[in-house]
């Protein structure tokens, strides 16, 4: 039998909670206050889950190149920076943007 440490039972837990995505519907408040229509809402979360998928393969190959830890601090980075351009800026835009460079950290985790 494997011996399991704290840390992996600490990264279960983070995966089950993040992947309930309680932020779902502040998000969608934000992008409501921000005068988005739904449809537009809707477009954004298509670009986003549509970055997750096409991303997945370049995030994979950056990171064997580079290794995993560069490759994880890059998609980090990319994750910070879209959240400081979903609070300055609300263009349509920079929110196709943002949706777009907010999803490589995704693909790190289950």
């Amino acid at each position: 039998m494997i011996n399991k440490d704290r840390m992996f039972y600490k990264f279960s837990l983070y995966g089950f909670l993040k992947n309930l995505r309680f932020f779902e519907p502040f998000i969608i408040l934000f992008f409501r206050d921000a005068a988005l229509s739904f449809f537009q809402i809707g477009l954004l979360f298509s670009i986003r889950d549509l970055a997750t998928n096409l991303l997945e393969i370049p995030t994979g190959v950056y990171a064997d190149a580079f290794g995993r830890r560069r490759s994880m601090v890059m998609a980090f980075v990319a994750y910070i920076l879209s959240f400081v351009i979903f609070f300055f800026f609300l263009d349509q835009f920079f929110l196709l943007e943002t949706s777009y460079m907010h999803r490589p950290q995704y693909n790190y985790h289950p």
